[in-house]
């Protein structure tokens, strides 16, 4: 993890199962406002994807990577708008160039930059990749405004929205980042080390309590992106030895963990469970299986079969 990119939780966790865990979507749209961020994220993705070797940023392994570097490695693709558009016969020759397995790399990559300029042509074109993947060829898709993205090209990616890096640590990047109050944040910290320290009927009724005050969609995401920023930051204790964003708050501190492995596996297990959000889930049976599959990470299936 610490090799990734800083202040890229989610993208870093995501790398990590491409890497260590093998498992890929077949498309994925990096959304931020800042261009620099966006072109050294998607090349640092193609290569998790291609590189034949376990990659790692510094990769010396394979000369693939230098080559991607170069732009001199013909199973990556990037396109780019010329004048604001995307034009469909660069889809087309993609589509065609793409149409052999990959011979050196683990995966084919294609990037397409700014996104928002895909005409109706070329987006229609692209949608045969997405449909119909082959397993080998994997799109990422940029962009700086989102919504302005055709829908039916943004629904068929996997969206991993990055950080702004020029925001700061603490307590007021997570209420930013997770757009939250302290309450939210308090909750979640109670919530974890509950779960952590194996309090069942604590847990339970804390789950009854964060039903009661955590109304909507888009208050119980903010409140699952909080407990994500617990690992992350129990996952920089770990590594760091260092405390990022929540500095000052003493309840934070009961939650021990050793584990670099189990951490990550709990940020990955979080990140599921805000895109089953998406969802209309029972807020009750989401909470109660996520514990469940924490004690199951942490080896304690058994003592949480009464939640």
């Amino acid at each position: 993890m610490e090799n990734f990119i800083d202040n890229q939780s989610r993208f870093n966790v995501i790398l990590h199962k491409i890497i260590n865990l093998d498992k890929k979507n077949h498309a994925y749209m990096l959304v931020s406002n800042d261009s620099k961020l966006l072109e050294e994220s998607s090349i640092l993705f193609a290569k998790a994807l291609i590189c034949p070797k376990k990659f790692s940023k510094n990769c010396n392994l394979c000369n693939i990577c230098h080559r991607i570097d170069n732009n001199e490695f013909s199973e990556l693709k990037i396109i780019s708008p010329v004048n604001n558009i995307i034009k469909k016969q660069e889809i087309l020759d993609l589509r065609t160039q793409f149409q052999t397995m990959s011979i050196e790399g683990k995966n084919m990559v294609y990037i397409i930059n700014n996104a928002e300029y895909l005409g109706s042509s070329a987006a229609n074109s692209i949608l045969k990749f997405l449909e119909e993947p082959e397993s080998n060829v994997i799109g990422i898709f940029t962009t700086c405004n989102l919504s302005l993205v055709i829908e039916t090209i943004k629904s068929r990616c996997q969206i991993i929205k990055l950080n702004d890096n020029n925001l700061q640590y603490g307590i007021d990047y997570i209420k930013k980042s997770c757009n939250c109050d302290d309450e939210i944040i308090d909750k979640a910290i109670n919530f974890v080390n509950n779960v952590e320290n194996n309090i069942t009927q604590t847990v339970t009724n804390n789950i009854n309590d964060i039903i009661d005050s955590i109304d909507g969609k888009e208050k119980l995401t903010s409140f699952m992106n909080v407990i994500m920023h617990i690992y992350v930051d129990k996952l920089n204790n770990i590594i760091l030895n260092k405390t990022k964003y929540f500095i000052d708050k003493d309840n934070f501190d009961k939650i021990v963990l050793k584990d670099k492995e189990k951490t990550i596996n709990k940020i990955s297990l979080v990140l599921d469970y805000i895109e089953k959000i998406n969802y209309n889930v029972n807020v009750l049976l989401l909470l109660s299986s996520f514990v469940i599959e924490i004690g199951e990470i942490n080896n304690d299936k058994s003592n949480w079969s009464k939640i």
